[in-house]
């Protein structure tokens, strides 16, 4: 009497342990199934391929700025992709532009793209649901992007319009508002980060 047992077999053999191993598995599963293409590794001069591969087309469009393979590999410290079994399925740089006029920390989002294979699967969403967490934990107050044409995306996931880019003296620090290009007519988009 006085003692408690779980069960009356050697802990290896006991149900509960295969239960609470079996659990441990599943948990592992799931987070495997819903976090698959995240990667938030430093990317490196092999990464470089699949990234012109997915923006090359965007800059011919005129999306994205055209950039080339050197401002491509001096950016590759600031660039984010969810990648699946080494494909890249989606990327955006995101880089710290220092405070506001308001002295809040800003970090601006550029080159976000997703494959067009993967568009409309939630991927962009994951990957700025990402980079938004990681900007938070730096202590970035105020994300920001410049964009020409996919404006309403990035309001329907609470970016707010703040004018022509190159005019957001406020906003932007003046070395940023300098290589502004006011051809492209860019309009800056801000969200507040929690």
């Amino acid at each position: 009497m006085g003692r408690v047992t779980a069960c009356e077999v050697p802990v290896t053999s006991c149900p509960l342990t295969y239960l609470f191993a079996f659990l441990t598995m599943i948990i592992l599963i799931i987070l495997t199934i819903l976090f698959p293409y995240l990667s938030s590794k430093q990317k490196s001069f092999q990464d470089l391929e699949g990234l012109i591969e997915l923006v090359r087309p965007l800059e011919a469009a005129g999306i994205l700025v055209a950039r080339s393979r050197d401002q491509l590999l001096s950016e590759l410290p600031y660039i984010t992709v969810l990648e699946r079994e080494s494909k890249i399925l989606a990327c955006a740089t995101m880089r710290n532009l220092g405070a506001d006029a308001a002295g809040k920390e800003v970090a601006e989002l550029a080159a976000f793209a997703v494959h067009p294979g993967y568009r409309g699967g939630g991927k962009g969403d994951s990957l700025l649901e990402f980079l938004e967490r990681d900007a938070v934990s730096k202590g970035v107050e105020s994300l920001v992007l410049l964009t020409t044409r996919t404006a309403d995306w990035f309001q329907q996931r609470g970016f707010s319009p703040a004018g022509p880019a190159h005019e957001a003296v406020e906003i932007l620090p003046e070395q940023r508002r300098l290589r502004i290009d006011p051809a492209r007519n860019s309009q800056l988009y801000v969200k507040l980060l929690k």
